[in-house]
């Protein structure tokens, strides 16, 4: 499904709108993916009453609250330029009030050298000095380039290879798949 910038945004601002289920469907499986045991009637029951139910662990408290931020944050952002500023600010959203929080790791590129779990075999990121030209070289290459599903796609890996935070990665990589589709027209990929 298309959905053009105008659109979303002005429907976010509608009560009971299409916007609402679209968060929750994207904020669900997003974060369902880095491991939060936030069910979908958990998060609704948070975005309509503001009651958090159930036993989640406190960085999985704060990062789903974020997480409803930075969704809002992106579709604010629409027509803006992806930049360095930009994924930073998207990150500091995400991780306000964590444990990478209070360990200076947000608002910033990697420190120390990671890897992706649960992947089998060699998968060589981006060492922490690697990371401030790599991610200048792939914002360029953007910025220049065709901008359609397979460009959003290859922009995508590289962001993961490069795996420029610490730790909030996937979640920032699906961000700005949900930015670059809507901006460039493209059907919002379901990620489940």
């Amino acid at each position: 499904m298309v959905i053009l910038t105008d659109e979303i945004q002005k429907l976010k601002e509608v009560p009971n709108s299409g916007y609402e289920s679209l968060k929750v469907e994207f904020l669900f499986h997003s974060n369902k993916l880095e491991g939060s045991t936030f069910t979908k009637e958990n998060l609704e029951k948070y975005l309509k009453e503001n009651i958090i139910e159930g036993s989640h662990d406190v960085d999985d408290v704060f990062e789903t609250i974020n997480s409803i931020e930075v969704f809002d944050f992106c579709v604010d952002t629409l027509g803006e330029p992806l930049s360095e500023r930009l994924i930073l600010e998207l990150h500091q959203l995400l991780k306000k009030n964590t444990k990478d929080h209070a360990r200076g790791f947000v608002d910033t590129w990697k420190k120390i050298p990671n890897i992706i779990l649960g992947v089998e075999g060699k998968l060589d990121l981006a060492q922490p000095s690697e990371v401030p030209l790599k991610m200048e070289a792939l914002l360029a290459n953007w910025h220049h380039g065709t901008k359609d599903f397979e460009a959003i796609m290859k922009f995508h890996a590289q962001f993961e290879k490069i795996h420029p935070f610490q730790d909030g990665n996937g979640r920032i990589g699906r961000y700005l798949i949900f930015k670059q589709c809507i901006e460039q027209q493209v059907d919002l990929i379901s990620i489940a």
